[in-house]
């Protein structure tokens, strides 16, 4: 792993003490990543992989509940569409925004990142600014650093920095081949302050449309595979049936979660 890789949340459950070894971090960490290459393209062979992922995911004693909830406020292609968006994100946008989302309440986060998208649109109005591009957000130091608490401004700051000067070399189609332990152990984490284990998992998978890697470390995800660990399963047990697909999985969560509020 990159020596500068930063650690934003707790990875794996409790071990125990005494005999038991702790298992390798580097592994655990790699664990949530697909094996080889868990990428697709967009839009089109995106568009048919989410269905494929509903279509598995519906067999899912867990999931299946939310699918139908989800399904009842977006029928037919709607939900298809809106996982294609989840998982197609500018990277930097993907970036910037999990720093906001990081340790936060998913609604205060939501706010600060509109509020940061109207500073660098240099606009009031937060209900429709564009996403801002790193030069933007760079010229806008002064209100990122106001409006984003602790260091998470320098953190957008240094994505902002990285984006500006390599933003070509990882773009989703620039990096579409790349393997998801290649991308995982990229220069993104090495060089962006802040950009965790959790974030990057969440970065892959939204940015780089990685359907396997799981974003663990991230509240939403955890709490429900806890919840499912108390009815008896066992974590790997409730992960391990959303193969090939636990990203997907993840953003349904999202999604169900949204609908929700």
């Amino acid at each position: 792993m990159p020596a500068k890789r930063k650690s934003d949340a707790s990875e794996g459950a409790e071990h125990g003490s005494g005999k038991k070894a702790r298992p390798d971090k580097e592994q655990v960490e790699l664990t949530y990543l697909g094996e080889g290459g868990s990428n697709v393209r967009p839009p089109a062979s995106l568009k048919d992989k989410m269905r494929e992922a509903l279509a598995h995911l519906r067999g899912n004693e867990s999931l299946a509940p939310i699918i139908a909830a989800i399904e009842e406020k977006k029928p037919g292609d709607a939900l298809v569409d809106s996982l294609v968006a989840g998982a197609s994100m500018d990277p930097f946008c993907c970036v910037w925004e999990a720093i906001a989302h990081t340790r936060q309440q998913a609604k205060t986060a939501d706010s600060t990142v509109a509020s940061v998208k109207s500073a660098c649109a240099g606009t009031d109005d937060e209900t429709t600014p564009k996403t801002p591009t790193p030069e933007q957000v760079l010229s806008s130091a002064e209100q990122v650093h106001k409006l984003m608490k602790g260091k998470k401004g320098n953190y957008v700051l240094s994505a902002a920095t990285f984006f500006k000067e390599r933003g070509d070399e990882f773009s989703a189609d620039a990096k579409a081949d790349a393997t998801d332990e290649e991308l995982w152990k990229s220069e993104l984490t090495a060089e962006i302050d802040g950009l965790g284990p959790s974030i990057m998992r969440t970065v892959m998978l939204k940015a780089y449309g990685r359907l396997d890697v799981l974003p663990a470390g991230v509240k939403l995800v955890d709490d429900f595979v806890k919840a499912e660990r108390k009815k008896g399963k066992g974590e790997e047990e409730v992960v391990k049936a959303w193969r090939p697909y636990r990203g997907v999985a993840a953003l349904l969560l999202w999604e169900h979660a949204a609908l929700s509020q």
